[in-house]
């Protein structure tokens, strides 16, 4: 599967999510039963530190539903400008690792506060 490029817009304060429906090459869906998710934002795509993880407790791995969310509180912490995130996949025997989406995300002030 090639990896997937989504960029996102999350305003500080607010609650945000999002939900893919990954498929492998021939369209089915992709059984990701016997993996484990994490999705992480950092300052730039090599900084050693993460400034936030997803949430991905509400993903059907099974068929390849995978929701992203973050609090607004979670939100609120977030530095304003471009940040960067993925989407890992790791096999339960932590044998195999692989990168299914990334992206840039742009942080902006909420209006209405």
């Amino acid at each position: 599967m090639a990896v997937g490029h989504v960029d996102m817009t999350v305003y500080k304060s607010t609650d945000f999510s999002i939900d893919f429906d990954l498929t492998d090459d021939d369209g089915s869906a992709l059984d990701l039963s016997n993996s484990t998710i994490t999705a992480k934002i950092r300052t730039t795509p090599s900084s050693a530190s993460v400034a936030k993880t997803f949430d991905t407790s509400s993903s059907t791995l099974a068929s390849g539903n995978i929701s992203l969310v973050l609090t607004a509180t979670q939100t609120a912490g977030l530095s304003t400008g471009r940040l960067y995130w993925d989407l890992l996949s790791t096999s339960t025997g932590g044998t195999t690792t692989e990168k299914l989406l990334s992206g840039r995300i742009i942080v902006l002030e909420a209006i209405s506060r």
